[in-house]
């Protein structure tokens, strides 16, 4: 039987630069800002824009004669969305050095869709992110303007929710899966007016998988491994 597949496919990218001013260095001097600047409670909100993808490994069963018609099926599915939230968080600093705790929530409409004409009637699934909250820890370093340029590292709950239909709309699967990831970033806090930041941000997060058989005659058996990266501005104020 002739089977065919139809992608879209969409690119989420975040770079890095590095950049060369002309002119004395008596133009190019700046002057020092104390690292201080940076200490205190802070909260701010963000708006990102990044991708949710899955790894997705299956085991398809459609029945009949055989019993089993391409049975195993892996995939790797993803689609780009905005995220809104709100952080907050303490700092302080060691000379320059700069050691803090951020916690973060935010909401999205990141998702993807694969629908897929096979036997026994084809086989739509789709993953949507929802609701997110966590916590980081920051490790930076404030610069002579008083730039803050920090890495971070902590853990996130994350709601999915998975949507899998097999055969017609009588038969689906409609669950939502709270999970933990683990998230890597960088990111850096720019002074804007006196005690208001500016915040770039970039991260990676790593979620646990998940499983489930559907209750079928021939069950089918999906298991996904999901990972998100996204890209934030914010605005915030430090107290």
């Amino acid at each position: 039987a002739l089977t065919i597949d139809r992608r879209a496919n969409s690119e989420s990218l975040f770079r890095v630069g590095l950049g060369w001013r002309f002119g004395s260095e008596a133009e190019q001097r700046e002057r020092v800002v104390d690292a201080a600047i940076a200490r205190g409670f802070y909260v701010g909100a963000k708006l990102g824009y990044g991708a949710v993808g899955s790894d997705l490994d299956a085991i398809h069963n459609d029945g009949g004669a055989a019993g089993c018609t391409n049975c195993a099926f892996t995939g790797d599915f993803s689609n780009n969305g905005f995220t809104g939230g709100f952080f907050a968080g303490y700092g302080t600093t060691l000379n320059r050095v700069y050691l803090g705790l951020e916690l973060e929530a935010d909401a999205s409409n990141a998702d993807w869709s694969n629908d897929r004409d096979s036997g026994g009637g084809g086989r739509d699934v789709s993953v949507s992110k929802k609701g997110s909250h966590g916590a980081s820890v920051k490790l930076g370093y404030v610069l002579n303007s008083g730039a803050l340029l920090y890495a971070r590292a902590g853990q996130v709950r994350t709601r999915f929710n998975t949507i899998y239909t097999k055969g017609n709309m009588n038969n689906w699967v409609d669950r939502d899966d709270t999970l933990t990831g683990n998230r890597l970033g960088l990111g850096a806090e720019v002074p804007a007016f006196r005690n208001v930041f500016v915040k770039m941000d970039y991260t990676v997060t790593d979620y646990d998988d998940y499983s489930f058989t559907t209750q079928h005659a021939n069950a089918d058996t999906k298991n996904f491994d999901n990972k998100e990266s996204l890209f934030s501005l914010g605005l915030g104020l430090r107290f």
